[in-house]
């Protein structure tokens, strides 16, 4: 007989509360929904379910990097349309590809894998917030090869980014620093070191530079490429991210670390 638990705490909270029971007890059939869990299987009773609840109350269940690795590789993809399940596989990850952040291979990353980027030189950080700045969106941080798109609003947890962002051993290169201090510390975070593209921008070319200290105006003035801004003022709260703001996202941390590059040379 099938066990009925309210849990009231939302369809992916449930989705995560499904996977770990799974993993206590491997035999059971967990269904969960946007109120409840359902639990199939012989062994299914009152008893064994508050056991199973006893074991996922130890810290250690959470942090078994590799239990979760395996979980995160087996979630199914993204259902967007009726039509899916009639598309060949390719079409699907085309599909998927194009109307949604990889949610699951963040979190894959903040769970342990993107451990790396602190070992890296330099990283090239940004935000993006609602439009009155007190949303966090998005966080974009791009090294030398990689560039990695956290969606801030389907993770309820950022802890685990502070192995950059609070990492003293690695620098972070932003635009406007004192935006992203502002942003990211009323989420915990401390970023520092951090080398700021409008600091040295200032240095090089003197406070009235012609053109300004805008990320535009360096991007032109030093790398000789338009940065296109017309995403800058969309509305970052709405899910599926639009493909123009993905690409402008990844765009506006990837030019950093060149940009940093091109300013600390010396003026010839």
């Amino acid at each position: 007989m099938p066990l009925y638990t309210p849990t009231f705490a939302g369809g992916r909270i449930n989705a995560t509360l499904r996977y770990a029971l799974e993993a206590v007890e491997g035999a059971w059939k967990v269904v969960p929904d946007n109120f409840l869990i359902k639990l199939r299987g012989e062994s299914v009773s009152r008893t064994r379910f508050e056991a199973a609840l006893t074991k996922l109350r130890e810290v250690e269940f959470w942090e078994n990097e590799k239990l979760w690795k395996e979980v995160a590789e087996s979630l199914p993809s993204y259902r967007l349309t009726k039509f899916q399940a009639l598309m060949p596989p390719w079409v699907q990850r085309e599909v998927v590809a194009s109307y949604l952040l990889d949610v699951g291979g963040a979190w894959r990353w903040l769970s342990g894998d993107g451990r790396d980027v602190g070992r890296l030189p330099p990283v090239g950080l940004d935000v993006e917030t609602s439009l009155d700045g007190l949303v966090l969106c998005l966080i974009q941080i791009a090294g030398a090869t990689t560039t990695y798109l956290i969606d801030a609003s389907e993770l309820s947890d950022l802890e685990p980014l502070g192995a950059v962002l609070d990492n003293p051993s690695l620098t972070k290169v932003i635009h406007n620093a004192d935006f992203e201090r502002e942003v990211l510390g009323r989420q915990g975070f401390r970023i520092e070191p951090v080398i700021d593209t409008i600091a040295l921008s200032r240095e090089k070319h003197g406070p009235e530079a012609e053109g300004g200290h805008s990320l535009r105006a360096l991007v032109r003035r030093e790398l000789k490429r338009d940065l296109d801004k017309s995403q800058q003022a969309s509305d970052w709260r709405q899910r599926p991210l639009g493909r123009e703001q993905v690409e402008y996202a990844a765009l506006d941390a990837e030019v950093l670390l060149p940009l940093c590059a091109d300013l600390s040379r010396p003026s010839r």
